[in-house]
């Protein structure tokens, strides 16, 4: 036979305070967690100071300078971009007319002499004394039975596909940009504002006149040193 213990009350107060103070302390943990949570945020916000003028004005400065030399150099890479497109233009041009010369026809005279079709490219530079600036046209002269003498140079009609600005009487500017400028040329026949070269078909090589030394074309880059230098041999080619 069991014999039930009898609790008295002052036990089971203190039974209940022991479960009390268990619970307690499982919980008073978090919440002294959370509330350091809280007073380290309410600290972080009350004690944030914003930006100082110095502050402001420094990252302003830091950004303008950024920003002004990422422009410098887009802008310069830009301008050797363009000089380099329009001297491939120019070359691209010059073995046109080599390839015009060679491949042109002619016509042949009472005594059966064939004179064969002659080509030229004429250039203007950027030195304002003839317009249009910065600009080149092919022309292109056949012989006249008639007179025993070649005709006229006219106009040849350029390629729109290849041709970046075509201006007027058939001149082709190689840019659209003003900074890239035809600056020089060397060894060409032709007064001042009609200088060129002129290929002529003799037999089956390709001459160009002046007959001898090199013929070169520079761009530059207007405010800056740089610059490309073409060059037509005697035999025509170009490099």
């Amino acid at each position: 036979m069991m014999v039930g213990r009898h609790v008295t009350g002052m036990e089971a107060d203190v039974n209940t305070d022991k479960r009390i103070s268990t619970r307690a302390d499982a919980v008073l943990p978090w919440i002294r967690f959370s509330k350091g949570i809280r007073r380290h945020a309410g600290t972080a916000t009350h004690g944030q100071k914003g930006f100082t003028l110095v502050e402001l004005g420094t990252v302003l400065i830091i950004a303008t300078m950024l920003i002004g030399t990422t422009t410098v150099v887009y802008y310069q890479t830009t301008r050797k971009t363009d000089l380099k497109t329009a001297a491939e233009l120019v070359k691209e041009d010059l073995r046109k007319v080599y390839a015009l010369t060679d491949s042109g026809g002619g016509v042949t005279d009472g005594t059966g002499m064939k004179h064969r079709d002659q080509y030229r490219i004429q250039f203007h530079t950027n030195d304002g004394a003839h317009a249009p600036v910065n600009s080149y046209r092919i022309l292109k002269r056949t012989w006249d039975i008639a007179t025993g003498s070649y005709s006229a140079w006219e106009p040849v009609e350029p390629e729109r596909s290849s041709a970046v600005k075509v201006l007027s009487d058939s001149w082709v500017r190689p840019t659209m940009s003003s900074d890239t400028q035809i600056t020089a040329l060397t060894n060409m026949s032709g007064a001042d504002g009609e200088k060129g070269i002129t290929f002529e078909a003799k037999g089956s090589i390709i001459q160009t006149d002046p007959p001898l030394g090199d013929k070169t074309i520079t761009l530059g880059t207007a405010g800056s040193g740089d610059t490309i230098t073409i060059t037509v041999s005697m035999y025509g080619s170009v490099e």
